[in-house]
């Protein structure tokens, strides 16, 4: 089946959602919808990748209590190590 770009959801609305998409908080309306445009668009295809890798980072690296910029070191840190290092455009 071929998909017409033109009626795949907006980048901006796409990447508002990622975190609700991301924990399985959307119907499946709209996790379809976000899907589609994933399967289309590297952009988003870019931040999906980043936002899902930086939470699974912060589940395993949030195993004890800690400072506020310590944790966000450890998180940051752990992030270069798997080869996630976010650039800016």
């Amino acid at each position: 089946m071929t998909t017409n770009l033109d009626t795949l959801m907006p980048c901006h609305e796409v990447v508002a959602l990622l975190w609700e998409y991301l924990d399985g908080e959307l119907d499946d309306a709209m996790r379809a919808r976000i899907r589609e445009h994933l399967d289309h668009c590297h952009h988003c295809t870019d931040h999906f990748t980043f936002e899902g890798a930086f939470l699974r980072t912060v589940t395993r690296v949030i195993d004890e209590p800690c400072e506020t910029g310590a944790l966000r070191q450890r998180i940051l840190t752990a992030l270069r190590e798997e080869g996630h290092e976010r650039t800016r455009k």
